[in-house]
């Protein structure tokens, strides 16, 4: 049973991790304020990472499911993060530099993507008088 659980919590991690990527690189191209509920979707989502990173000091979705599988197993846990233990080709710096750069970028294009657009709607405006 909790096997079970703690692959759903696996899956469930997997396309966190996903979508906060994806969403990340829709944000910096300015893709996905074209989409509302997406866009609220995913700083909805980044916001409980960070809120996770900052409270617990690791996701708390690593945390439940290290839980999980040692009440499983006492020994079938692992000792380091998701990423690394299920993708360990990733370079220790992409995920502790590159990850948190290009979410901080992601942040910020919200507020560059609106200016963006309020000085093209007024471009606009000034063009039809």
């Amino acid at each position: 049973m909790y096997l079970w659980l703690a692959n759903g919590v696996t899956l469930l991690h997997g396309m966190l991790v996903i979508g906060v990527v994806s969403g990340t690189a829709a944000a910096i191209a300015g893709r996905l304020r074209r989409w509302p509920r997406l866009e609220r979707l995913y700083y909805f989502l980044v916001a409980c990472v960070l809120t996770s990173q900052f409270v617990r000091g690791e996701c708390i979705l690593t945390v439940l499911e290290k839980t999980l599988r040692t009440r499983h197993d006492p020994q079938s846990s692992y000792h380091n993060s998701c990423l690394l233990h299920y993708m360990p080709w990733l370079p220790l710096w992409g995920i502790n530099v590159l990850g948190p750069a290009l979410i901080v970028l992601g942040l910020l294009s919200f507020p560059f993507w609106r200016l963006h657009d309020r000085r093209q709607r007024k471009a606009q405006a000034l063009s039809q008088q």
